[in-house]
């Protein structure tokens, strides 16, 4: 008779002709958020201090962006990022991605204006 081992099994995977497993297990969902939470905080950082943005803590999570007008008055808008809880379910993340849509789209619009009133400024 042979030894039984006590050893725990390994799941089994169907080799590949290449001797590479055929399927991955799929990671937990909740990891899948919190790494799509990162990329889009990232995204939203590198928006803010494109567009001239100051962190005011040091947590980057509230930004004061300064806009020069035409007529040097200056408008200062502060975005307060709402990433410090954390995301544990599809429909929340769905809608943190769309408000992060909202951020970029309004970003373009920071830039638009910029650009507009540096045209604006060239032409007096």
């Amino acid at each position: 008779m042979g030894a039984i081992s006590a050893l725990p099994l390994k799941p089994q995977f169907k080799m590949s002709w290449f001797g590479k497993p055929t399927s991955k297990p799929a990671p937990a969902a909740n990891t899948s958020a919190v790494s799509e939470l990162q990329r889009l905080r990232g995204r939203q950082i590198s928006s803010l201090v494109r567009a001239g943005g100051q962190a005011i803590n040091h947590q980057q999570s509230i930004f004061d962006v300064v806009v020069r007008l035409v007529d040097s008055r200056t408008l200062t808008l502060r975005i307060v990022n709402q990433l410090e809880k954390l995301v544990t379910d599809r429909a929340t993340l769905k809608a943190y991605i769309k408000s992060m849509d909202n951020v970029v789209n309004f970003m373009k619009l920071y830039d638009d204006l910029v650009k507009g009133n540096r045209d604006m400024a060239g032409t007096y």
